[in-house]
């Protein structure tokens, strides 16, 4: 979530419309992100804090050049499964891929040879499945093109049980 300090709504929006973001925004003035930030004790923008479902911070100053694995071990360690994120997956028969992405029509996904594929799910952000398709075939891609404009999560299960989600942009 982007939480602004200072700026106001209109500013907010352009700044979305101009970088094309698909995360909700909060601007500073309008949209109570000065309060945000003195609630909080933001200490500096950029900042990245951890805030549990209880509204309790539980990291506050999180590096945010930290690598991508760096936060998946810490959010893992207060229990919090990490999406998205599995470049680090090193085990024979996993590398996945999709691309491209953004993607407009068709979404690619590709895969080491040999690698047995059960079930593929997409879900929008809140939730949603959108698609699901269990495979006895090899799949090598998905038309998207009726989605709406957004981010969405694939998720690949194989035979072995092992899930990689990967995010997606459709435009």
């Amino acid at each position: 979530m982007g939480i602004d300090y200072i700026a106001d709504n209109t500013i907010i929006a352009q700044f979305i419309e101009e970088y094309n973001l698909h995360y909700p925004a909060i601007s500073g003035i309008d949209g109570s992100g000065s309060q945000i930030h003195e609630d909080y004790e933001i200490p500096y923008t950029p900042s990245v804090i951890l805030i549990a479902p209880d509204h309790s911070i539980v990291e506050q100053e999180l590096s945010y050049s930290l690598y991508a694995q760096d936060f998946i071990d810490v959010i893992e360690s207060y229990g919090v499964i990490g999406v998205g994120i599995d470049e680090n997956i090193k085990e024979p028969g996993f590398g996945f891929s999709i691309y491209p992405n953004p993607v407009k029509q068709q979404l690619y996904l590709q895969w080491q040879e040999g690698t047995d594929v059960k079930q593929i799910d997409i879900y929008e952000l809140t939730g949603q499945k959108v698609f699901s398709l269990s495979c006895s075939t090899s799949v090598n891609n998905i038309d998207v093109s009726a989605y709406h404009h957004g981010i969405y999560l694939l998720s690949v299960e194989f035979k072995s049980g092992k899930r990689i989600t990967k995010t997606f942009m459709k435009q």
